[in-house]
């Protein structure tokens, strides 16, 4: 199971299986702290952006929170406040153009608050229409936080992570395979373009790489199915993985999906609504409100 979850991480950055390192460098002017860096800086064309370190005392403790300090032109445009990980910090800044309206790059701040499966937050500074600056809260992302890249090669960058929609859903978290999601922020806003067909090459790579990130044990694989197939979707091939799934699928092993009988998805209801169907009805049903439609 940690071989999946390493090979699914390998394969979201762009490495070999078994080259991933916290030392790779990154694609777009950065700064970085850390435990023995408190504090950095990078600057890029009228943009500068500083990282620091601020204590803040709580009931009884004392946890570190990362700061960033953008500056445009040589004056200060905006502060914002990452999240701690306790005593000690871990904060990102990455200068990328991002909107194509924008004369001016964006900065991403991420920051890293702990935890096996969670969580860094993103934010995104970008200048408004007005002349000011917005940190855009991109939430709490799954991960080390190395998302960003260009992604169709047009100049600009995107963030490129997994849908964490389909991790757990059917499976545990390292069995579970997912579709990529691909986000950027334009007028302020966070606007999802993974349907723009100048991702396609992207999308078709990432859904054929996951047909080597299966377990060659034998064994039918819900979590793997539900991602490559929704990975499949993307690309227009959904019918088709459908039917492979179909083939692998035997329904006398398969225990069963508990859902809410009234919308036929996972949720909170109450024990009387509560229905077990077959994996397929269940995927089906999960795929569909989840956009993944084919």
């Amino acid at each position: 199971m940690l071989r999946s979850l390493f090979f699914l991480t390998a394969l979201l950055a762009g490495l070999p299986t078994g080259a991933l390192s916290a030392d790779d460098a990154r694609p777009f002017p950065s700064a970085t702290i850390d435990a023995q860096h408190k504090d950095a800086s990078v600057t890029a064309g009228p943009i500068t952006a500083i990282l620091s370190t601020e204590p803040r005392k709580g009931d009884g403790y004392t946890e570190m929170i990362p700061i960033l300090r953008l500056f445009a032109d040589n004056r200060l445009a905006l502060t914002n406040e990452g999240v701690s990980a306790g005593d000690w910090v871990q904060g990102v800044a990455e200068i990328a153009a991002m909107d194509p309206a924008n004369d001016i790059p964006e900065v991403v701040f991420s920051s890293y608050s702990g935890g096996a499966h969670c969580c860094t937050q993103v934010t995104v500074a970008t200048k408004l229409k007005d002349g000011t600056w917005k940190a855009v809260d991109m939430g709490e992302w799954d991960g080390g936080g190395d998302y960003l890249e260009d992604a169709n090669g047009d100049g600009l960058a995107e963030f490129v992570t997994v849908d964490q929609r389909f991790l757990y859903a059917f499976d545990c978290y390292a069995c579970s395979a997912a579709p990529l999601t691909i986000q950027t922020v334009r007028g302020g806003e966070i606007v999802d373009v993974t349907r723009d067909p100048s991702f396609q090459p992207k999308l078709r790579k990432w859904a054929k790489a996951l047909e080597g990130w299966r377990q060659s044990n034998g064994e039918f694989q819900p979590g793997f199915y539900a991602g490559w197939i929704a990975a499949k979707s993307l690309v227009g091939e959904g019918p088709e993985a459908w039917a492979a799934m179909m083939k692998a699928y035997d329904p006398a092993k398969d225990d069963g999906v508990e859902t809410c009988r009234d919308t036929g998805l996972f949720g909170e209801c109450n024990a009387s609504q509560r229905v077990t169907v077959p994996f397929p009805k269940a995927l089906k049903a999960f795929l569909d409100a989840n956009g993944y439609t084919f």
